[in-house]
């Protein structure tokens, strides 16, 4: 066999070798594990370093929390155990249901859903019990998206012992501070009800925003005789006001108050 011939064979084994590296995919494997925190049995998602199964090392945790109405397999679908493939830790991504990962104020028929201690305890001391973790401080970092981004800032600040990083994407970070907000003031916090989403008190109820509709929509039929006229600027003012996610302008002339609301995000016909 000539040199030229063997540069190619051991060309072509190189890329035979790379693919098939490349077309590896990591083994995500699912656990249960009893909950004793939420009293059920809960599951997650766990995604193993390469070369777990043939060495003794142990390896740092990344927890990686799910977002509003998700579950435990959402960062699966998103190409975690891919990106995973590049770093010799594991990646742990549990089921938090809609829980905000708090312990709940209040529960319903008797339900325990401390969601923090799930997180905190039952969840990492089943990790750390099953596999080979770097079981302290230096070797857990957590991470989340949406209300998983605002647990894991939560859950990191508030147990520091337990994670040297803590990060957040696009976390839902708003709904402290509101509910903080709502403390301070002496009001209580506000309370979902199954099935529903959170109220918000300035919502204007579906049937009135109809009725001011259809008043509105009946004073501008009456009015469409008259000549339109237009304020003088020593009687006109402006004001921008936030109402629930849309801007609106606020101008007040000779002809009284009107709101003016972003087309794309109005919602009701008043702010």
């Amino acid at each position: 066999m000539t040199a030229r011939s063997l540069r190619a064979a051991a060309l072509l084994a190189l890329l035979l070798t790379a693919t098939s590296i490349a077309q590896t995919p990591s083994t995500v494997k699912t656990v249960e594990f009893e909950a004793k925190s939420v009293g059920r049995t809960m599951k997650y998602n766990i995604v193993l370093p390469t070369k777990y199964e043939s060495e003794t090392a142990r390896y740092p945790v990344l927890y990686l929390l799910h977002g509003y109405s998700g579950n435990y397999t959402n960062w699966a679908r998103m190409r975690v155990p891919e990106y995973a493939r590049a770093y010799d830790l594991i990646v742990v991504m549990p089921d938090g249901g809609n829980s905000w990962y708090v312990n709940w104020a209040r529960s319903d028929e008797g339900q325990k859903n401390d969601w923090e201690d799930c997180i905190t305890k039952d969840l990492i001391s089943h990790v750390d019990a099953n596999y080979r973790t770097i079981a302290r401080r230096e070797g857990r970092a957590i991470n989340g998206l949406s209300m998983g981004g605002y647990g894991s800032l939560m859950l990191g600040l508030r147990h520091p012992e337990l994670f040297c990083s803590a990060g957040s994407h696009s976390g839902a970070l708003t709904i402290a501070r509101r509910a903080g907000e709502r403390l301070r003031s002496g009001d209580t916090p506000l309370r979902r009800r199954r099935g529903t989403a959170l109220p918000h008190a300035s919502r204007t109820p579906r049937s009135a925003s109809r009725g001011s509709a259809a008043r509105s929509n009946g004073a501008r039929r009456a009015d469409s005789s008259r000549p339109p006229t237009r304020p003088t600027p020593t009687t006109r003012s402006s004001s921008w006001s936030r109402c629930r996610r849309r801007s609106c302008l606020t101008s007040t002339s000779t002809a009284g108050p009107r709101t003016h609301c972003s087309r794309a995000t109005r919602t009701s016909s008043s702010c």
